[in-house]
């Protein structure tokens, strides 16, 4: 399905709760969000490992725009194939804002303060970024 002009291969929705601890994740489609996250959903992170094999800039997380910031993404773990979730324009560090500042546009992926983004080059010329606890 396509969201937002991407294609969508997961969606979270509808007050839904996912935890993601391991596991391996793989799109093959340029321009497509591995997860969509909307209606007043979570999606945690812990683990796994994401790739996208065509697409030398991915964009691994989508999530819909909500008036109260109900929508969230947090990731406190996981490796990511040539994505570096600091790099992505709703993603932020540190703790949620309140409910108002954060309105009509984000920020909306959290890597929480206590963890850090570290990047690995592989000998392919990709570039491994992983979420690991500071």
């Amino acid at each position: 399905s396509a969201i937002d002009g991407k294609q969508t291969h997961s969606i979270v929705q509808n007050n839904a709760s996912v935890v993601i601890n391991d596991g391996t994740f793989t799109s093959n489609v340029n321009d497509a969000a591995i997860f969509h996250v909307t209606t007043n959903s979570k999606l945690e992170i812990k683990g796994g490992f994401f790739e996208n094999t065509v697409d030398e800039t991915p964009d691994y997380l989508n999530i819909g725009t909500n008036k109260y910031n109900t929508n969230r993404i947090i990731i406190t773990g996981g490796t990511f194939v040539n994505w570096n979730p600091l790099s992505d324009k709703m993603c932020y560090t540190g703790e949620w804002p309140a409910a108002g500042e954060a309105a009509f546009g984000g920020p909306w992926i959290l890597i929480p303060g206590d963890y850090k983004v570290v990047s690995e080059v592989q000998s392919n010329g990709d570039i491994w970024y992983t979420v690991v606890a500071k």
